[in-house]
């Protein structure tokens, strides 16, 4: 979604002339046209992403927005500290920016891999958590991070831009989704989790002739108490995510059905506590996983219709 982003940057960037884009020297196939055109705008730090999420928090506290660029776990787990520390602490409005999330580095190895990075910037207070899963989704996350008194973290992996498009869904109130009366399962993903969630919902209505409902949410902090309750009243409520289960999107959703007292039966789909050394394209990682429409629906299944 780099053209996507690429897009919003120039827009955010050409409303607010006292807002900056900084990188890690990293982005500069999709950041180079950018550059030229907001030279007092664009600050290029180098390849020191802890340094530069410092200098963005030094920025950010004399009253000027910052969007922080970098790649899977840099501007993350490789600087935590200061996001801790200096951002999150202060409430800068600081927008980091980690393209790449999931298996899309898939080849880079595990190094590259953005598997935990939900988890670790979830436990910061204060930090608006996104992961989009379209441009639409996309323009509302970053639009709503440029008018945030605080930061906001924006997860981004390898998804088309319109990944949502041909399953007639509707994007209302920060969330995509697609539903029916008394469904059976509510399957809601977040990123390319969303995207999988509609794919799954389409195969087990058309294979199975199940009800199933599905959304798109690109907030993982914050999900809606309407939703909430609507999802514990199916048979099953399916999470979906490109990130470990420990800490991630299924455990946000989980904390918040406890907080409100209600018992779903959840199947929350993800990767295990496990090292996972292979490399290889992003599908191919996926599929390796279970994180493919086909091993989804037969998990969904054999839960569904066991014998």
């Amino acid at each position: 979604m780099k053209a996507a982003l690429v897009r919003n940057l120039r827009s955010l960037l050409q409303a607010d002339s006292n807002s900056i884009l900084l990188t890690g020297d990293l982005g500069f196939g999709a950041l180079d046209q950018l550059q030229i055109e907001f030279p007092k705008q664009f600050l290029n730090v180098g390849i020191c992403e802890q340094s530069m999420m410092s200098v963005a928090a030094g920025i950010a506290s004399t009253g000027r927005r910052c969007f922080v660029y970098s790649i899977a776990n840099f501007p993350s787990l490789r600087c935590l500290e200061q996001v801790r520390n200096d951002v999150a602490l202060h409430g800068f409005p600081v927008v980091i920016i980690s393209n790449g999330a999931g298996f899309a580095y898939g080849t880079s190895g595990y190094s590259h891999h953005g598997l935990e990075d939900l988890a670790a910037v979830r436990a910061m207070p204060g930090i608006r958590v996104a992961t989009p899963c379209d441009e639409t989704e996309l323009e509302g996350v970053l639009h709503a991070a440029a008018s945030a008194l605080g930061p906001t973290y924006v997860r981004l992996g390898s998804l088309p831009p319109q990944a949502l498009d041909d399953f007639a869904a509707t994007y209302e109130g920060d969330v995509t989704f697609q539903s029916v009366d008394r469904p059976q399962v509510c399957i809601v993903g977040t990123g390319f989790g969303g995207f999988l969630a509609f794919q799954v919902a389409a195969a087990l209505e058309n294979e199975r002739s199940l009800r199933v409902s599905c959304w798109s949410s690109p907030y993982c902090d914050a999900i809606s108490a309407a939703l909430l309750h609507q999802w514990s009243d199916c048979e099953l409520l399916v999470t979906i995510e490109e990130h470990a289960l420990a800490g991630g999107f299924g455990s946000a959703v989980w904390e918040q059905c406890c907080a409100l007292g209600l018992k779903p039966n959840v199947l929350p789909i993800g990767l295990s506590g496990e090292y996972r050394t292979q490399t290889g394209s992003s599908t191919y990682l996926r599929e390796l996983h279970g994180l493919d429409p086909r091993a989804i629906a037969q998990r969904i299944d054999h839960i569904l219709s066991p014998d």
